[in-house]
């Protein structure tokens, strides 16, 4: 019990976490609304509770009806937060034909579109002279144009039927776009030309929100006007700023692949040098009047504007809000535990956004903190050395070794990999990354005095560019070392639980001296080697076919057990480019052996495009039209690449029993077939609405 004492936030922050995550699963319990009322009542009564019953003894009672009360308010406040349960949500009017909306983000330019998100405002009906009052968000591209004349806060008019669902493409293992969208109320999106939008000439924006992004895109433009080479100014970019987009696939894929991703993301390891840097510059401050009360709030401020202008991501919220209530303990001049700060800082943003909860960066943000809070202690008394680099040297290894425990088993559930040199890449790259981040600052503030052009700008610009070259030079190295990343690793969510509890059994067992928790480690083991054994088995035996959704093209993978042929377009083979669609497929399945096939390699004896799986025989109608002369049997018809023939002529030479249309079609024939194949009475499975076909 003096464990539950000591951090009383924990209780409560358990509570809320589980409200979340069943309201996440079973959002319509309406007797939760009764069952919250309930537990308030006796909450109440408790509190005004007789003389009899105020006894130490029954102090638990208490305890246990607040714990329940927060986990009803989880549950609410995750049910509350579906933006389609409010009546005016755009969702629930479908007789509007037009759309009010703000941009709500700014502009991002992507190689072939624009990308922003907007807050639909109001709507239109034909008949209406004024507008319905709606809210909603939802996604948008914007077709490229040489001058965009749109920016944060700006509203457009835009037609209803221009808004499509968010939709997965139905792949086995993928990533669920469409919910990850959700959890931020987006479910909807859409693609516009330029004479699909007008401005209305009215602009309305949250201000402190425009104050950020403006700070950000000035603050981008003077990094820009440093002149460095276009990876030097992406990293500093995400590093400084937090804004990534100018990061291409190459840089994240040296970051990601040498245990460096977090030096990207601005994170704790980011605030907490703002807030050492603004603490030690304000530090002469405290001795003047009222300074002890300034100089926190300053710094409050501080954290806050630097969380604003880049991006308010829930690593950031968490680290300002954590900083925040270091500062305000010094504000009240009580010290406070770092736990209890990290436990109010994530119910705090829990509170005010449920979904954070679902956030990857959130969930790797909070296990790293809390991770090197429990382990980094124990893991640095291991060294001897009392002070000097060596020390300074083994604490930072203490660090990085304390964050990877926490970390990893969630970062292989999520992306199936693992940075093998993760420890020789952190001992250089935090301290360069702190180099860097100091440098980054001066070099803006010298900048934004106006002493860029000066000997003294010309230093700012030199002490960044310098140890920012070096660190990229060095990612590139360590990811370019043999076996510098594990792939194709696989956790289920038991296994990732088991791990977990298997670090935390053994890390104890050995810096307490315990046995007994050893020997539950050797069980946890046990059982995650069993689960493990049990699915590869299953996996080897296993024996499957999947068509699936790619957009322009098509790909058939066929599965043998832990072997695979993939049958595809030759431009999507070319360079791995199926790898996007099947990795999660191969992945959870243990697939090792791959063999790749064009579909000119299916050209038979009769110059038909043909394959038989267990039994099943398929038929590819393509642009070649490459149909037997005589009438020949096949279970499925696979149409891609929009042949032009009528189904009707080429039933008279296939006798089949069902249709597949990929995404390699023109979405208007598919229709069309949809039609034919109503009247013909054979069923025709879409993969654009449908998703992969599968037979196992």
């Amino acid at each position: 019990m003096n464990f539950w004492n000591k951090y009383p936030l924990l209780r409560l922050l358990i509570s809320f976490i589980l409200g979340i995550l069943i309201a996440s699963f079973y959002p319509a319990m309406d007797f939760m609304v009764y069952a919250l009322a309930g537990i308030m009542a006796l909450l109440l009564f408790w509190v005004l509770r007789p003389k009899i019953l105020i006894n130490y003894s029954f102090r638990f009672v208490g305890g246990i009806l607040i714990s329940f009360l927060f986990f009803l308010f989880g549950y609410q406040l995750t049910v509350n937060e579906d933006a389609r349960n409010d009546v005016n949500h755009y969702s629930r009017h479908t007789d509007i034909e037009y759309y009010i909306v703000r941009v709500n983000t700014p502009i991002i330019e992507k190689k072939k579109s624009f990308k922003t998100t907007g807050l639909i405002l109001g709507g239109f009906r034909e008949t209406d002279s004024l507008p319905v009052s709606l809210n909603g968000e939802v996604l948008i591209y914007l077709a490229k144009i040489n001058e965009l004349n749109l920016n944060y806060g700006d509203e457009i008019l835009i037609s209803a039927k221009k808004l499509n669902p968010i939709k997965n493409l139905g792949n086995p293992n993928e990533f669920d776009y469409a919910t990850y969208l959700g959890r931020q109320n987006i479910y909807h999106q859409t693609w516009l030309n330029k004479s699909d939008w007008i401005k209305t000439g009215h602009a309305t924006y949250i201000w402190i929100k425009r104050i950020g992004f403006q700070s950000r895109d000035y603050l981008l433009k003077i990094l820009e006007s440093f002149k460095f080479t276009n990876t030097e100014f992406a990293v500093i970019s995400a590093i400084l700023l937090g804004y990534d987009e100018y990061l291409d696939q190459e840089t994240r894929a040296e970051y990601s692949g040498s245990g460096a991703t977090h030096i990207l993301c601005v994170s704790g390891l980011h605030v907490g040098i703002v807030f050492m840097i603004f603490s030690a510059l304000l530090a002469p401050l405290r001795k003047l009047k009222k300074g002890e009360i300034f100089v926190p709030i300053i710094i409050l401020l501080i954290i806050w504007f630097y969380a604003l202008i880049t991006g308010l991501s829930p690593s950031v919220l968490r680290s300002a809000a954590m900083f925040s209530f270091i500062a305000i303990g010094t504000l009240v001049k009580r010290k406070t535990s770092t736990f209890n700060s990290v436990f109010a800082s994530a119910l705090v943003l829990l509170i005010i956004q449920p979904n954070h909860l679902f956030h990857i960066g959130f969930q790797l943000s909070y296990l790293a903190v809390l991770s090197i809070l429990l382990f980094q202690p124990d893991l640095s008394r291991l060294c001897k050395c009392k002070r000097g680099i060596a020390k300074k040297t083994f604490d930072l290894v203490a660090v990085s070794i304390a964050a990877q425990l926490g970390t990893f088993p969630l970062a292989i559930f999520y992306f199936h990999q693992f940075p093998n040199y993760f420890l020789l890449t952190n001992i250089f790259v935090i301290p360069v990354s702190f180099i860097i981040l100091v440098a980054g600052i001066f070099a803006l503030f010298v900048s934004v005095i106006g002493l860029s052009s000066t000997i003294v700008g010309f230093v700012a610009k030199q002490l960044l560019y310098y140890p920012l070259l070096l660190m990229n030079e060095f990612i590139e190295g360590i990811s370019n070392l043999p076996y510098s990343v594990a792939t194709n690793l696989f956790f289920t969510h038991l296994d990732t639980a088991l791990v977990y509890l298997f670090i935390v059994l053994v890390f104890y067992a050995i810096f307490m001296r315990n046995a007994k928790l050893l020997s539950y480690s050797l069980v946890v083991m046990g059982v995650i080697q069993i689960t493990n054994i049990a699915l590869r088995y299953q996996s080897s035996t296993v024996e499957s076919l999947c068509i699936y959704n790619v957009p322009k093209y098509s790909l058939i993978q066929l599965n043998y057990g832990t072997k695979t042929f993939i049958i595809g377009d030759t431009a999507l083979l070319n360079h791995d480019k199926e790898h996007y669609y099947i990795s999660g497929y191969q992945t959870a399945n243990r697939i090792k052996i791959k063999e790749k096939l064009s579909f000119q390699d299916l050209n038979n004896s009769r110059n038909v495009r043909s394959f038989v799986f267990k039994e099943q025989s398929f038929f590819i109608v393509d642009e070649d039209l490459m149909i037997p002369t005589q009438t020949t049997s096949f279970d499925y018809v696979l149409l891609r690449n929009s042949p032009k023939i009528k189904l009707e002529e080429l039933l008279k030479r296939i006798d089949a029993d069902y249709m597949i249309a990929d995404g390699s079609n023109k979405y208007w024939k598919i229709e069309q077939w949809k039609k034919e194949c109503e009247v013909l009475k054979i069923p025709l499975h879409d993969l654009t609405q449908q998703g992969a076909f599968i037979i196992k």
